[in-house]
């Protein structure tokens, strides 16, 4: 079976919603041989989020012997695997972010890295301003205390040139 995971995989910035996705997909897997309230229909349609409850159900209707356990697990595992193709970019931010910086910060990383990345996202106090970034093994500190440490610097080298030697 072959469908296209595009939509569900958009859906997906961050890690939180990553393992979200992975654990609902489990739910529906553990779902699959069982009848009423835990069986599949009834999970798909009222135990994960609808985002992916519309996903797996037009992947359904396209998909032959759509009734079928086997066919229904296949389905799961397909995503389960596109999902986990995902690549993490791991940013250490000043503030809690709320879901517009969320979707503005994927947004960009998306246009610039191309699609396929979600945010792992880590808040720390002492970061006045800007993100650390770590992907794929490299590392950007971009923050603003990287740029004052910088300032400070010059202002203590410009203060100690200043001052007059003592005679020995």
């Amino acid at each position: 079976m072959s469908f296209d995971i595009a939509e569900i995989i958009s859906g997906v910035k961050t890690k939180t919603e990553l393992n979200n996705t992975l654990r609902e997909l489990e739910v529906l897997e553990n779902s699959l041989y069982k009848t009423g309230d835990q069986g599949f229909e009834e999970t798909l349609q009222y135990g994960v989020n609808i985002k992916l409850s519309v996903a797996v159900q037009l992947a359904l209707q396209n998909a032959e012997n759509n009734t079928d356990q086997n066919v229904r697990k296949l389905l799961l595992e397909e995503i389960k695997n596109g999902v986990n193709t995902l690549k993490v970019i791991k940013l250490d931010i000043p503030t809690e972010p709320s879901e517009m910086m969320i979707k503005r910060i994927h947004k960009w990383v998306t246009e610039k890295c191309g699609p396929g990345k979600i945010l792992d996202l880590t808040v720390d106090k002492n970061i006045l301003g800007g993100a650390r970034i770590t992907y794929e093994g490299k590392f950007a500190d971009m923050t603003l205390n990287k740029t004052w440490d910088g300032v400070w610097q010059e202002i203590i080298n410009e203060m100690s040139e200043k001052q007059p030697q003592k005679p020995i």
